[in-house]
């Protein structure tokens, strides 16, 4: 019996061990990626956040071991998407994501940027109808919504769920997109890249989820 448990003990050390080694094997490779990143070398930590993406030790180590990691890892391919301009597959990446790791739709950063991905997409694409494109702006407000509800600090998303309440009243007035005019609203569109998180003071963020917090907006554009 204590040569069995000194057996069992023995494999449960090994299995610790090789699978520290695989984590810190992955960990690796999303450390060289977030050095291309942190240095504007997007195209190279795209590769290599893919690379880090499909690893082979990913699929031998416990989802909880490496949340922080796939949230970092996706959040920055949308990013890198974004900005070359590719906003519908940075929106698909990132709703593929939610659902492998459902972690992820509880970050704010992702409902962040689900909602620039999804208010870019209608922006770019002048020619929608109305219908498609206010479906897409509406979606966008409400991702953003949801950002602030994760965390009321998160200055980026109050300004771009003002920026797309302000579209949509601006929609419902009239039945004509003006290309210039969009063109100016995506400007405006906070996208922080890369990512740093800005947070608003304290006696700002009561108001964050009121229906009509839209005032700066209309003074602005």
């Amino acid at each position: 019996m204590k040569f069995l448990l000194k057996c069992l003990m023995v494999a449960l050390a090994a299995v610790l061990l090789t699978a520290g080694v695989l984590y810190s094997l992955w960990l690796n490779r999303v450390r060289v990626a977030d050095g291309y990143f942190e240095a504007g070398r997007y195209q190279e930590a795209r590769v290599a956040y893919q690379k880090a993406r499909e690893a082979w030790e990913l699929r031998l180590l416990p989802s909880f071991w490496v949340q922080e990691g796939i949230t970092n890892v996706s959040l920055n391919l949308a990013q890198i998407g974004y900005f070359f301009g590719e906003y519908e597959k940075s929106g698909e990446l990132l709703q593929l994501e939610a659902e492998t790791f459902p972690a992820l739709r509880s970050n704010a950063q992702h409902a962040l940027w689900m909602g620039n991905a999804l208010m870019a997409t209608a922006l770019m694409k002048e020619h929608h109808e109305q219908a498609a494109f206010m479906d897409l702006v509406t979606r966008a407000a409400k991702e953003y919504q949801e950002a602030l509800r994760r965390d009321p600090g998160l200055w980026d998303a109050k300004f771009n769920f003002e920026v797309a309440t302000h579209l949509l009243d601006q929609l419902r007035k009239t039945e004509e997109k003006d290309g210039k005019e969009l063109r100016i609203l995506l400007e405006k569109v906070r996208t922080d890249f890369p990512r740093q998180k800005k947070e608003l003071p304290p006696h700002k963020r009561s108001h964050l989820l009121a229906p009509q917090c839209r005032g700066y907006l209309k003074a602005a554009v």
